[in-house]
């Protein structure tokens, strides 16, 4: 782990040290790729022009800080032979450079999320800015158009959520520090996901319906050792299953969402296409928008990495 929100930065020696003990036990090394030392330099020159305000978030932690970040651990992942898993990408450079480890053939995986698909840093000028204050931030047009690149051309093997069920009063309480160095991050996410990447994804042309599928179910389950059991529909996997109506026009508003957050950075927005049924292990949970059974029916699921995913970016 890499610096968020100002925890202590992760030394070179002991990411090196974890990257070798990864290595040699066959274990995923996950990276929140940002140089704290570059934020905090940042962070001090706006301060010092009395620069403090959400406007400013995406200032304070520039396109460099990850860039460099994402650099450094594929540096050492290379040396020491190790698996990464790359969280968030937010920045074109991010992007890139994952794009070029896994063309060497490193086994290099990575993830962007729907906020940096579907915003810019232009929102922190709105005044609900203060909602989308998360780590790394939301970035430039530029960095957007890159990173539904990276998503369509397989730079990407999953598409997360960073997801936080806050709720709209504890976001919008003032901070007690700069308010782009002491916030309460992230945003709910989870159940809007599908809808809006199938819009602006999909239906736009920026990506396909198997890699959207690709993106959500079989990505994640291959790299962290859940297929079969999961991403496939396939004679004894689970029938962890959506059915998704094209044509279902809806408007998102927090009030038909099922999470424990009371607001959506979405609120509003107009869809055609929406699931109509989920099924977990072939049981209906969600009918037509309701809550069939709401009893905890979890599963301990034990994963076993396919070793091919160890030795090349085969996911």
């Amino acid at each position: 782990m890499l610096p968020s929100r100002g925890r202590p930065e992760v030394d070179d020696g002991l990411l090196f040290a974890a990257l070798s003990a990864c290595r040699l036990h066959g274990g995923l090394l996950g990276v929140h790729a940002e140089n704290g030392h570059l934020i905090s330099y940042f962070s001090r020159e706006l301060l010092k022009a009395g620069k403090s305000g959400i406007p400013y978030f995406a200032a304070s932690r520039p396109n460099i800080c990850e860039a460099e970040a994402v650099q450094r651990v594929l540096c050492f992942a290379r040396a020491t032979g190790a698996a990464i898993y790359v969280l968030h990408v937010s920045s074109a450079e991010g992007a890139e450079a994952v794009r070029q480890a896994r063309r060497q053939g490193l086994p290099v995986y990575a993830e962007t999320c729907p906020h940096y698909l579907l915003f810019t840093d232009k929102v922190y000028a709105e005044e609900r800015g203060f909602l989308f204050n998360r780590v790394p931030p939301i970035r430039s047009q530029r960095d957007q158009d890159a990173l539904w690149e990276a998503t369509a051309d397989g730079t990407f093997s999953c598409i997360g959520t960073d997801d936080v069920a806050t709720t709209f009063a504890l976001k919008r309480q003032p901070p007690t520090g700069p308010d782009f160095v002491d916030f309460p991050g992230g945003m709910p996410q989870v159940e809007t996901r599908l809808v809006l990447l199938y819009n602006e994804g999909v239906a736009r042309g920026r990506i396909s319906l198997n890699r959207l599928v690709y993106l959500l179910s079989t990505g994640p389950a291959r790299i962290f050792g859940l297929y079969p059991q999961k991403g496939t529909i396939a004679v004894g996997s689970d029938a962890d299953l959506v059915l998704f109506d094209p044509d279902l026009e809806k408007t998102v508003s927090a009030g038909e969402l099922h999470g424990e957050a009371d607001y959506t950075v979405y609120e509003g927005w107009k869809v055609k296409g929406w699931p109509v049924m989920s099924l977990l292990r072939g049981q209906v949970t969600i009918d037509r928008g309701s809550l069939v059974n709401n009893t905890p029916q979890g599963q301990c699921c034990l994963r076993k990495i396919d070793p091919e995913i160890f030795t090349g970016p085969t996911a």
